[in-house]
């Protein structure tokens, strides 16, 4: 028996995370600074509040490596392929 995967496009995400530490620190080794990143994926879900974007799809509509990405940290979604 054959199964289809569902169409998802394919995408680039770029956002800045957000980091801390949990030690003591002084205000000048404080930066606004966050992490840039980079997530490849399937877009399996768009909401007004965060993009969902998974890396794996399998042939029984299962989904892993799941990412979940606040819209105020993205930077840019770069649509890679419109169907995959």
């Amino acid at each position: 028996m054959t199964r289809k995967y569902k169409s998802f496009p394919l995408v680039c995400v770029e956002w800045e995370d957000h980091s801390g530490d949990a030690g003591w620190v002084e205000e000048n080794d404080m930066s606004d600074m966050g992490v840039r990143c980079k997530t490849v994926g399937w877009l399996v879900k768009e909401t007004p509040e965060s993009y969902h974007v998974v890396d794996t799809l399998t042939d029984d509509e299962g989904q892993g490596g799941y990412s979940h990405i606040l819209r105020p940290c993205v930077i840019e979604v770069k649509i890679l392929r419109k169907n995959y």
